[in-house]
């Protein structure tokens, strides 16, 4: 008969090696995301049009929510952060995209550039894009706007965080 002593050691063995060999990533819990973030950067890469990216993104958005009670360990909690991260990049670059297309239907917002809206002034902070001060010469209206190729800097960093999860 073994001694209580032998008998914690083996049961503690058991338990690490289960929860050893359950702290992995388990690859089809995230297929979806992958597939679908795939979709978004092709769509990025074939510079497809707003429409087709709002498709491929909303599908990418769905596939990342139906993930957040799917993760069981934190291997896999890191990789659902850095396709949330990835989402979030996206997500501003949509934004900026949706204030790009509306921006050309301002006769006084000049061509090349995205008026800067105060839903979009986060934006401009957080990825660091030059603000230029405009005013409306017929009412004096003091506005900004950032360039509209700012979106190519958004892109790129989603382009980086996209390449890091397929590595």
């Amino acid at each position: 008969m073994r001694s209580p002593a032998v008998n914690m050691v083996l049961a503690l063995t058991l338990t690490c090696c289960i929860l050893a060999c359950s702290s992995g990533i388990e690859k089809q819990k995230f297929e979806g995301a992958r597939k679908a973030a795939q979709a978004v950067q092709g769509a990025l890469d074939n510079l497809d049009d707003y429409e087709t990216f709002a498709k491929v993104f909303d599908t990418f958005a769905n596939e990342v929510i139906a993930l957040r009670d799917k993760v069981s360990n934190e291997k896999e909690r890191q990789l659902f952060k850095e396709y949330t991260d990835l989402l979030l990049t996206y997500q501003d670059g949509f934004q900026l995209w949706e204030y790009k297309v509306e921006s050309t239907r301002y006769p006084w917002v000049p061509e090349g550039r995205i008026y800067l809206e105060p839903r979009i002034k986060p934006l401009a902070l957080k990825y660091h894009l030059p603000v230029q001060a405009h005013v409306v010469e017929l009412t004096g209206h003091a506005w900004k706007s950032v360039p509209a190729d700012s979106l190519t800097i958004i892109w790129e960093r989603a382009r980086l965080q996209f390449k890091k999860l397929r590595s």
